[in-house]
C-alpha cells in the first residue's frame, strides 16, 4: 500500500513537479469510502436478498450494530463470489473518483500560486480535513471505527494472503500505468511544465489545468491505497491515517530512490518499507538503548533518513540520469555532468 503511494506522489511531486502535500486526504477518503459507501451499499443489497439484519439506519444501530451486521453480510458474500468481485471493482473506483475530488478540491486553495506556497497550504489542510472522520459518526464510526466486510470470503482460509496477492497486482498496474502515462505526450507536457512552468506557459500550455488534472488522477492512485488497507484490515477508523505513515515515509522513499522514476520509488519503498517494519518490530528493546521514549524512535530514524538521503545522495541511486525522450538524439548535445 505504501508503495501505491510512493508511485503516485513521485509522479506527483518529481515528475510533474508539484509540491501538493495531499497524501494523507486521498487514503483516508479512500478507506472512508469502504466503510460509508461500499458498506451501505452491500447491506442494502443483502438486505434485499432476504439477510436479517440489525438495524443500521439509525447511529446507534450503524456503531453498535455493527459487528454483527457485517458477520452476516460475510456469509452472504461468501456465497456469492461474483458479488464480492464486483463490490471490490466498485469500491476501487468509486474511491479513485471521491479520493480524486478529494486531492483536487484541497490543492485548489492554491494551484495558481508558487510552488512553495502549494506545499505549505496543502500541508495546513491536511489536518482539517481529517476532522470529519473523527466527529461524524456515519463517516466511518468517529473515534470507535467500524468493522467492513471482506469480499474475499468465499476464499477458503487466510484472507489476508488473497489481499496481498491483490496488493501487488493494484501495485504492479499504477508502476505500468504511471510509465506509460510519463512516455506519452501528455507526459511530456507535464514534465516540461515542472522543469520550467514559464517556458511551458509561453508555449500555450495551461499551468493550472495541468496541474489540477495530475493532482486528481494521483489523488485518485492514492485513495486506492486507502481502500486496499480498510479491506486487508477488515477495520476503518480516522486514527492510522496521519501524515507520518502515507507522507512523509513515501517522501522518503522518493528521496533515497531518486524522485522521477518508477524504479526509484520501488527500490526506495522497499528499502524505507523494512526500516519501518523493523522499527515497529524493536521499536521496545531499542529504547532501551537511548534516554527517550520509544515513541520518538520512528521520528528520529525518518528525520536521519531524509538528511542522509538529500545529502549523500540527492540523486538516488538509480535516477542520476537525465530524462531522455525517445527519438531524440543526445549525443554532442547536453551530457549528464552538463
Amino acid at each position: 500500500m505504501m508503495l501505491i503511494v510512493s508511485l503516485a506522489f513521485d509522479h506527483l511531486l518529481g515528475f510533474a513537479g508539484i509540491p501538493a502535500l495531499v497524501n494523507r486526504i486521498p487514503v483516508l477518503v479512500g478507506a472512508f469510502t469502504v466503510s460509508t459507501v461500499s458498506m451501505r451499499l452491500i447491506f442494502t443489497v443483502a438486505t434485499s436478498a432476504g439477510v436479517q439484519l440489525l438495524d443500521y439506519g439509525s447511529e446507534q444501530g450503524w456503531i453498535y450494530n455493527n459487528p454483527e451486521n457485517v458477520r452476516l453480510v460475510n456469509e452472504f458474500l461468501a456465497a456469492n463470489p461474483l458479488l464480492s468481485v464486483g463490490l471490490i471493482l466498485f469500491s476501487l473506483a468509486a474511491a479513485m473518483i471521491l479520493g480524486g475530488l478529494s486531492g483536487w478540491l484541497l490543492a485548489r486553495v492554491a494551484i495558481r500560486l508558487e510552488p512553495i506556497y502549494i506545499l505549505i497550504a496543502t500541508l495546513a489542510l491536511t489536518d482539517l480535513g481529517c476532522v470529519p472522520g473523527r466527529s461524524i459518526t456515519w463517516v466511518s464510526g468517529g473515534t470507535l471505527g467500524l468493522s467492513v466486510p471482506d469480499p474475499l470470503a468465499f476464499i477458503p482460509g487466510s484472507q489476508h494472503t488473497a489481499w496481498a496477492l491483490v496488493i501487488v497486482a493494484i501495485a504492479a498496474c499504477v508502476f505500468l500505468l504511471l510509465n506509460r502515462f510519463e512516455s506519452s505526450p501528455w507526459g511530456r507536457l507535464v514534465a516540461a511544465t515542472g522543469e520550467n512552468p514559464i517556458t511551458a506557459t509561453s508555449m500555450g500550455g495551461d499551468l493550472v489545468q495541468i496541474r489540477g488534472r495530475v493532482i486528481f488522477y494521483t489523488s485518485g492512485i492514492m485513495a486506492l491505497a486507502g481502500t486496499l488497507w480498510g479491506f486487508y484490515y477488515l477495520f476503518v477508523v480516522e486514527a492510522p491515517f496521519h501524515n507520518s505513515p502515507w507522507l512523509f515515509w513515501p517522501m522518503t522513499a522518493i528521496l533515497l530512490g531518486g524522485s522521477g522514476g518508477k524504479r526509484g520509488a520501488v527500490l526506495g519503498t522497499i528499502a524505507v518499507f523494512t526500516i519501518y517494519e523493523a522499527i515497529v518490530v524493536f521499536k521496545e528493546p531499542l529504547a532501551t538503548l537511548f534516554f527517550f521514549p520509544a515513541s520518538y524512535l520512528e521520528s528520529i530514524i525518518l528525520s536521519l533518513l531524509m538528511l542522509a538521503s538529500l545529502i549523500l545522495l540527492p540523486r538516488g541511486p538509480i535516477n542520476g540520469r537525465r530524462r531522455h525522450l525517445k527519438g531524440i538524439v543526445y549525443d554532442g548535445v547536453v551530457t549528464d555532468d552538463s
